[in-house]
Parts: structure tokens; C-alpha cells; sequence
């Protein structure tokens, strides 16, 4: 059961060479993440496997599920990142994206996303 007291259930968390970990929105249906997803990547293609660059500009999606045991969100650094109560254990990923390209990865964000003041909110009241 979820330990946290604000987030809901279901996690949307994205992966890349820069950013692997970091949470971007949450909601209460696993549909409604599939949904944010499809409309957030609609404009992305997904990527080859032998292009060049290949780690720089992929990027890709995971929806966890928030009421697995072992999955916290560390604030630390006034970033919101997926982190583990023992490693090892159960990583509570569900489904994740295909993997997509972006010119800049480091900087990837899709609409619907936490802006500057919710990802503050969620750090300054979030129970771990």
C-alpha cells in the first residue's frame, strides 16, 4: 500500500540517458496514463536502433504502480525521482513506452507535465 499521502497511483516516470527516473505526472487509471502518453508522443518517432547518437536522443515512458512497497519518490535536490526502499526488490513497473527520438533528451518534456510550482508543491508536502 502507498505511503505517500499525495500522489495517486499510478506513475508516469521517464527514462533516458540523463534523466532515467525522473516522475512526470501522475494519475489514478492506468487508462488515463496510456492516454497522456499517446497524446504526449504523438508528435515523436520512434527510433532505430543503429541510429547514430542512439543514447543522446532516446527517451522513453514507464507507468509504475505507486502502491508497490518498495517505490518512493526522492525529493532530494527539489527533483521528483524514482528511488527504491531496498535494492533488489520489486521495481513496480506495469508497462513501458516504445522508445522514441528527441533532439534533445535532457530537456524532454511533453504537455500535461508538472510545471515548476506543482513538482515545488509535491516536494514540500510528499510523504515518503
Amino acid at each position: 500500500m502507498r505511503t505517500n499521502n499525495i500522489l495517486k497511483r499510478f506513475w508516469i516516470i521517464l527514462g533516458n540517458r540523463y534523466e532515467s527516473g525522473k516522475l512526470v505526472k501522475d494519475f489514478e487509471s492506468l487508462e488515463e496514463c496510456r492516454e497522456f502518453l499517446k497524446a504526449g508522443l504523438k508528435n515523436y518517432r520512434l527510433i532505430e536502433d543503429n541510429e547514430v547518437d542512439y543514447n543522446k536522443h532516446a527517451i522513453w515512458y514507464e507507468i509504475v504502480d505507486g502502491d508497490c512497497e518498495n517505490v518512493i519518490i526522492d525529493t532530494s535536490n527539489d527533483n521528483l525521482k524514482l528511488a527504491y526502499v531496498e535494492e533488489g526488490g520489486d521495481l513496480g513497473y506495469l508497462e513501458s513506452t516504445d522508445t522514441y527520438y528527441t533532439g534533445e533528451a535532457e530537456f524532454m518534456y511533453i504537455e500535461g507535465e508538472y510545471t515548476l510550482d506543482e513538482v515545488k508543491f509535491i516536494c514540500e508536502n510528499i510523504n515518503n
